[in-house]
């Protein structure tokens, strides 16, 4: 959200979640802040991958990227955009092995088929679910998805925004100073580990580098 990434990794993150591919300049500050990158892979040219002369490879610029984001709200209707952007990416990519991730609302067996992780994302701080129930529902992502895929759960740092301006209306003070409460985000984030994630992914629509007490 346009904090320095020496911001970022002073606060103890490893790693920053992008919606749209990294810039260059982002990626040359996140290898001097020695931080990783999850980003939605540049956008390929059109041509026959499988003609070795044609194809495109991702240059070094890139080195800093973890993983490649495929995309969210997944269903099964997906499928075989998702299997033909895969198969590009990794033709592509120059550093075998790189990661692809996606989140999936359904299908999750099919599209745990062409990548390698998958993002569990749920709103739980700020709403009705339980801890117990969000264990249960993050137990359940593995048995509903290709045997092994390993799981990174999504935490908000915020209220559910649906919460945020119901409360804020009962109470006439505005939406700010609504945060969500850092036990409660210390025991969800405990509940994530404890349903198998493999990683936390903490989600923010706003900069967390401020002095206000919400960032």
């Amino acid at each position: 959200n346009g904090e320095p990434l020496d911001a970022v990794a002073a606060l103890g993150f490893n790693c920053v979640s992008l919606t749209a591919p990294a810039s260059r300049d982002l990626l040359a500050e996140a290898r001097r802040a020695g931080v990783w990158v999850i980003c939605p892979p540049p956008v390929l040219p059109d041509v026959d991958i499988r003609d070795p002369d044609s194809v495109p490879v991702f240059s070094a610029n890139w080195d800093r990227v973890l993983l490649w984001d495929l995309g969210s709200g997944l269903a099964e209707s997906d499928v075989d955009s998702l299997a033909e952007q895969a198969r590009r990416v990794r033709a592509c990519d120059a550093r075998a092995g790189r990661g692809l991730i996606a989140s999936a609302d359904s299908g999750l067996r099919s599209i745990s088929r062409h990548v390698d992780m998958l993002v569990a994302r749920r709103t739980v701080l700020g709403t009705s679910l339980e801890l117990d129930d969000y264990l249960s529902w993050l137990r359940e992502r593995p048995r509903l998805s290709r045997p092994g895929t390993p799981i990174i759960a999504t935490l908000s740092t915020e209220l559910d925004p649906r919460t945020a301006r119901q409360a804020a209306a009962l109470s006439g003070i505005g939406g700010r100073g609504l945060a969500v409460d850092p036990e409660s985000l210390t025991l969800a984030a405990f509940t994530a580990v404890a349903g198998g994630s493999r990683g936390i992914l903490f989600a923010s629509s706003r900069r967390i580098d401020g002095a206000d007490r919400e960032s």
